[in-house]
């Protein structure tokens, strides 16, 4: 870190030492609450700025065709061991949000709704890849 960035949005645990040296400052998170790992850090809204949460996923696909009561299993299963607190406890000290999707339906929805949003905003912004 040489000083020559203004903003950053990152994940919190690619910026944590940064931090812990007093070389970063976080201003905000790009959520919907604090995080665990950052009780004193605002999230964007809080601090009046208009921006949909940001934040950083990941989950399981399984091939086409793959019944849905297979399916419907591992993501119950999958829900039950993100639930379990030492989990939470682990996921939330590194400064994420351990939740799951009600349902897989609601995972495509997500990822349709980012995908959406983050269109726009390189579209607005006039961003071209290179």
């Amino acid at each position: 870190m040489q000083g020559d960035s203004h903003i950053l949005p990152s994940i919190y645990q690619l910026g944590k030492q940064f931090v812990e040296k007093g070389q970063l400052r976080i201003l905000g998170v790009f959520a919907d609450q604090r995080l665990t790992a950052l009780p004193d850090v605002p999230t964007v809204k809080q601090v009046g700025l208009d921006a949909p949460n940001m934040t950083y996923w990941g989950g399981f696909a399984a091939l086409a065709g793959v019944p849905a009561p297979i399916i419907e299993t591992l993501r119950r299963e999958i829900a039950a061991t993100v639930a379990f607190p030492a989990v939470r406890e682990r996921t939330e000290a590194g400064g994420s949000l351990a939740s799951s999707s009600a349902s897989s339906a609601d995972f495509v929805k997500k990822i349709a709704y980012d995908l959406d949003w983050m269109t726009n905003a390189v579209k607005s912004a006039n961003l071209k890849l290179s």
